[in-house]
């Protein structure tokens, strides 16, 4: 026993160096795991942060392309009407001073000016009032009184470029949108189709939506619709909107992302476009998938079999989506966006599971 005695102290001494040195080395590991995760966290943030400023300055360069080809058109009218002795010869900002010059055969002949006598006499640039250099760029159209086309023949004003949804509008290729039929198949819709490409395009952007079918189908058949009347204008495909889903005065003036016109309140449309550089429009999008809801009931079906066999809409169910009450959303969606809000009837959209 006395042998064996230091043997076992021994080994009891270096079991317990053992233990703490593992749990030294799980510390230091669980403290590096730690400082990774958070350094994770805080490159994740820095990049969300960089990745919202982009998509802010593609927006921003957006709306001062359109301010400057607004600009251009405005010019190019001027110079258009304009007697050959009026010649711009000066900008100020956006506002460009006119000066009135006699014919240049009427211009007697003058020995070269010194650089002095070219000061005095250049022509002084004088800044347009702020309100006049705002009236004068700001991307609108006419309002809806000044517009002499009918209703139906004036389609929303949208950026020139659409990081959200251009593909399923086909921006690139309108004639896809032409070839398609004037009507999908409800399964179409759901599950794509390879004959309609409209419809397939519409189920490919619906499938990344959070929510339940119901809502595909419902807000993919409007939009369906939508896309079919902006793409090539008529009275008969306008006439096939809801009343809700035509066009309000801010998106006929101001231009917006594609996917705003597909809202269902007038309302909140509105605020989005007025919003569009304070909350990103793919967060908004993305969360109005998932919040905007058919009052329609958990457990009831939505098509049934027709003459023909093909699937169709139960007829209270197209009567339900048809209608504005027929949706509501998510307090989720409100409490993350609160200025969205602003004016909207929430007491009445406000979409509760039962």
């Amino acid at each position: 026993m006395s042998d064996g005695q230091p043997i076992s102290d021994s080994l009891s001494k270096k079991r317990a160096r053992d233990r703490r040195a593992q749990h030294n080395l799980r510390k230091k590991r669980e403290a590096l795991i730690h400082t990774l995760e958070q350094r994770i966290a805080d490159l994740e943030n820095e990049l969300e942060s960089l990745r919202q400023g982009c998509y802010n300055l593609r927006c921003e360069n957006e709306i001062l392309k359109s301010r400057q080809a607004l600009v251009r058109r405005l010019v190019t009218s001027w110079t258009d009407h304009m007697p050959s002795s009026h010649i711009p010869v000066a900008v100020s900002g956006d506002s460009m001073v006119n000066v009135l010059l006699e014919p240049a055969e009427a211009v007697p002949s003058q020995a070269p000016m010194s650089a002095a006598e070219i000061i005095v006499q250049s022509p002084v640039i004088v800044p347009a009032a702020p309100e006049a250099l705002e009236s004068a760029t700001r991307p609108q159209r006419k309002t809806m009184e000044d517009l002499t086309s009918p209703p139906w023949n004036i389609t929303p004003f949208h950026l020139d470029t659409d990081l959200i949804w251009s593909d399923l509008f086909c921006i690139a290729n309108p004639e896809l949108v032409h070839e398609s039929p004037e009507a999908p198949r409800p399964l179409e819709l759901l599950f794509g189709s390879k004959t309609n490409m409209l419809a397939h395009a519409v189920c490919h952007a619906t499938r990344q939506w959070r929510c339940r079918d119901p809502e595909r189908l419902a807000a993919g058949w409007i939009t369906y619709h939508l896309i079919k009347w902006m793409t090539q204008p008529s009275e008969r495909r306008f006439s096939l909107l809801p009343e809700f889903q035509r066009p309000v005065g801010e998106q006929l003036c101001t231009p917006h992302p594609y996917f705003v016109d597909c809202v269902v309140w007038p309302r909140l449309r509105t605020n989005i476009i007025k919003t569009q550089h304070i909350y990103d429009p793919r967060d908004v999008m993305g969360m109005l998938s998932c919040c905007m809801k058919v009052r329609w009931p958990w457990n009831e079906t939505f098509l049934e079999p027709g003459d023909d066999g093909e699937f169709v809409f139960k007829a209270s169910f197209r009567e339900t989506f048809m209608k504005l009450e027929g949706w509501g959303m998510t307090k989720e969606f409100l409490d993350r966006f609160p200025l969205l809000a602003q004016d909207l009837d929430v007491s009445s959209i406000l979409f509760n599971f039962t």
